[in-house]
């Protein structure tokens, strides 16, 4: 294929707007692509082809995966393992008093 994985997007939701239009394919009225494909501009014309294929790809959900995702949440799942069952920690006694003026009387954060 050639072109960006955009222009062949747009390229492809082109056809079934058109076939919308030329009664080829039936969808119903509160669907995406009948909107798109009815939409008028604001001067009242039928949006171009090129136009409306963008507003249809704009209302589907983002699927959008990165490459490396599923590499980092197992790299993270395992970083988290390692780091909660495995390093045994000594923390020694906290002084967790708030620090703010307003809230000394009504604070909770004291120990």
């Amino acid at each position: 294929m050639v072109g960006s994985a955009a222009e062949r997007g747009n390229r492809w939701a082109r056809g079934p707007v058109r076939d919308v239009r030329a009664g080829r394919l039936l969808v119903d009225d509160n669907t995406a692509l009948w909107r798109v494909a009815t939409d008028r501009d604001s001067d009242g014309a039928v949006l171009d082809r090129s136009t409306a294929a963008v507003e249809l790809l704009n209302a589907l959900p983002v699927n959008h995966r990165c490459a490396g995702e599923w590499m980092t949440i197992a790299l993270m799942c395992h970083a988290v393992r390692f780091l909660t069952g495995t390093i045994d920690y000594e923390v020694p006694a906290q002084d967790l008093t708030c620090g703010c003026r307003g809230c000394r009387r009504s604070c909770t954060a004291t120990s």
